[in-house]
């Protein structure tokens, strides 16, 4: 086993929960204080409790800074387990923070995306008559699941049951609550705070979900104990009762753990490797829960039966390094399924009768869960090798990737790529490329004051492209056909054909040559929906995006015009869910973003413009900022204004504006190549960042030299005068 290589993968580790808590109180703080229009500095105004966190978690990640250097000046085994000491101890300083300091820091909103996740879940994996997952950010550093509505005990044995019978209010539905019977078949489960935006986590709620799908209906007349008891003989049984657990409680928990493996994905062995790593054992093994080292071998055997995704190197090797980590503390804790032979002998019977209970055939209908399986989960198929490598590579550049290439063959045809897919692409970056790239960044400023923004800045940009692929896959369920349509298959055929006819021509691009570059991959949108639909003869329909930035009336803070920023002005971020709308009232401005992201290639430059059919309601989608310039990529910021008399109802995903194309000369400096360029590869639209103009940045200094000189050349009161401030 290579200790220096666990060593590094460990500090790793616990480098991204670190930069996951610095990430949460900066969302804290944003939510919570900066935008509520103070004046002055924030950070003199936030809570002193708020800057003694940050300081806190500064000091974290100077420390694990300084364990990276250690990690390359390790010299044998036991320098190794020494920084593998070190790190748990920050794990564990960690735990005690999320869980004693959070609960006096307000608790930011859900994110729309996690209650996207645990929707498409429900619609889309789980043939559920209806979304019924629930979420709950708590100061816990694990996941839970609640066995019933939480408020439930309230309702029907606590307080406000007592006063309902006070009230002599009538009782409806069979749980004698006047609420009804709906909270009961819900399925609520919880996730730590600082793990609700990070949708690497999100996969091992499945796993708590499952306790409540754990029943007689599910997996037969006899519980998960008697069963397992049943199939194995009398010896048998009686050298796994040396282990001294609670059987039932180990089998519910690995029966959940593959419930969701098959659901989620080869992503849930690597969801449930980080809760695992960042929970660190006691050293005491547990009778209610298996160790960590049992649940993900099973879990990976589970994986390698029904993914073959699972047995390629890319996914095996990532799966094998994980498991070497957690192998490692649960050897050395005699915790690991070899430590003794009753231990061994139960791994061996688990692993037998869950594959027999999830994958055979041969029990009775009651009793047969294969059956049931294939009635309660959809959506769960074949990763493709191929494509996963491509998503992976999109991730790693920042870009979101809600589609992928159509099974339908159809030229340019796409859809949705899956939860499954997305979530396992993402863990492969992380594993891949995010950590080592954020452990170097680490390493290499032990000699600089430490740098936040740049030791942050790979993990924004890697969770804004995973986030923002399951933001738009739910929309593309709907904007999507399933199977495309004879008239779209004949437009495809003809515009490949035309591509392979037709020269490239100059300045505008026609129809041809947008699909040409499309083609070539150096013209990207992403997602492309419908060509037939959105391409013209010489422009692109581009969709509204989810994300918007509503300016409430005008409100400027106390001082000069020249005082005036951003800031100064009260705005409100909305992201829309699923299905949602804003209204646009006459004269009314916001600012939104495009759908698509889009690549351009240093030879071409594009156009923004609203389509006719929104112009001839009054809308106007930019404001003298229609040119793009080559080389850009990002989303499309629209600066959207009502100039009609009647409100306008917007909703993401109609297509509200068009780009044109045009053809130029290889420019010096492209977009992205200018240090200059400011709202490039944005995922969703920013305000304006004018007062980081270099022009306004000079204006603004010489105004504040002119005031400083004013103020000195001012007559002062002489101290020694005896005169009050009232001149007495």
């Amino acid at each position: 086993m290579d200790r220096v290589r666990l060593a590094r993968a460990y500090v790793s580790e616990l480098l991204d929960r670190i930069v996951r808590f610095d990430m949460h109180l900066s969302i804290v703080e944003d939510e919570f204080y900066t935008k509520l229009g103070f004046s002055g500095d924030t950070a003199a105004e936030r809570p002193l409790f708020l800057t003694s966190f940050k300081k806190c978690v500064d000091d974290l990640l100077t420390i694990v800074v300084m364990l990276s250097e250690e990690c390359r000046a390790i010299a044998d085994d036991n320098a190794a387990t020494l920084v593998m000491l070190k790190a748990k101890h920050g794990f564990l300083v960690l735990a005690d923070l999320h869980e004693t300091g959070l609960v006096h820091l307000p608790r930011p909103s859900e994110p729309t995306e996690l209650k996207r996740f645990l929707r498409m879940i429900a619609r889309h994996v789980l043939t559920r008559s209806k979304p019924d997952l629930a979420v709950y950010m708590t100061e816990t550093t694990s996941e839970s699941a609640f066995p019933d509505d939480p408020i439930r005990t309230l309702q029907e044995s606590g307080g406000v049951a007592d006063l309902i019978r006070l009230m002599n209010l009538p009782a409806t539905g069979t749980s004698g609550s006047p609420f009804g019977e709906q909270n009961a078949r819900g399925i609520h489960v919880t996730i730590p705070r600082i793990d609700a935006r990070n949708p690497l986590r999100w996969p091992s709620l499945i796993h708590e979900a499952a306790h409540k799908l754990i029943s007689a209906d599910v997996i037969g007349a006899s519980d998960i104990e008697q069963k397992f008891v049943s199939s194995l003989p009398d010896e048998v049984v009686a050298a796994i009762r040396e282990v001294n657990i609670d059987l039932r409680s180990w089998l519910t928990e690995i029966w959940c753990d593959l419930f969701a493996s098959l659901v989620v994905g080869p992503a849930f062995f690597f969801s449930q490797y980080s809760a695992f790593i960042s929970s660190p054992s006691d050293g005491i093994l547990n009778s209610g829960y298996p160790p960590h080292s049992l649940r993900l071998f099973l879990i990976a055997n589970c994986q390698r039966h029904l993914y073959s995704i699972a047995r390629t190197s890319s996914v095996r090797d990532r799966m094998a390094s994980c498991m070497d980590l957690v192998d490692y503390w649960d050897r050395s804790f005699k915790l690991h399924i070899e430590s003794n032979a009753s231990m061994k002998l139960l791994a061996d019977s688990m692993r037998l009768f869950f594959m027999e209970h999830f994958f055979g055939g041969t029990a009775s209908e009651a009793d047969n869960f294969r059956r049931k399986y294939d009635k309660m989960v959809r959506y769960v198929r074949e990763i493709c090798p191929d494509q996963l490598r491509n998503i992976q590579l999109s991730i790693s550049e920042g870009l979101p990737v809600p589609s992928k290439p159509s099974r339908s063959g159809v030229w340019l045809a796409e859809e949705p790529t899956s939860i499954q897919e997305v979530l396992l692409a993402a863990w492969l970056d992380r594993l891949e490329r995010l950590l080592p790239e954020g452990l170097n960044i680490a390493s290499g400023q032990t000699t600089e004051p430490l740098n936040r923004e740049e030791l942050l800045k790979p993990f924004v940009k890697f969770d804004g492209a995973v986030l923002r692929s399951l933001q738009i896959a739910e929309w593309l369920h709907v904007l999507i056909d399933t199977t495309p349509s004879t008239k779209a298959a004949t437009f495809a055929r003809d515009c490949e054909r035309a591509c392979d006819e037709q020269a490239d021509g100059e300045h505008l691009i026609n129809d041809v040559g947008i699909a040409r570059l499309l083609k070539s991959g150096k013209l990207r949108i992403v997602p492309l929906v419908d060509l037939e639909q959105q391409l013209g003869a010489a422009s692109f329909d581009i969709r509204l995006g989810t994300s918007f930035e509503v300016y409430l009336p005008a409100y400027v803070r106390q001082g000069s015009s020249a005082d005036a920023s951003p800031d100064a002005y009260t705005a409100r971020s909305v992201d829309l869910d699923f299905l949602q709308h804003i209204v646009l009232l006459p004269g009314e401005m916001v600012l939104a973003h495009s759908f698509e992201y889009v690549r351009l290639p240093a030879e071409v430059a594009a156009e923004l413009d609203g389509r006719s059919s929104y112009a001839r309601l009054g809308l106007e989608i930019h404001l003298t900022a229609g040119m793009i310039d080559p080389g850009f990529e990002g989303t499309i910021t629209f600066e959207m204004v009502n100039n009609g008399p009647n409100p306008i109802s917007l909703f993401p995903g109609l297509r509200i504006g068009q780009l044109r194309f045009l053809s130029v000369q290889r420019p010096m400096r492209p977009y992205s190549a200018r240090g200059s360029a400011k709202y490039g590869r944005q995922l969703h639209h920013r305000r304006s960042l004018y007062t980081s103009d270099v022009d306004y940045q000079k204006l603004r200094s010489a105004m504040d030299q002119q005031e400083c000189f004013a103020q000195d050349a001012a007559p002062r009161t002489s101290a020694s005068s005896g005169l009050d401030r009232r001149g007495r």
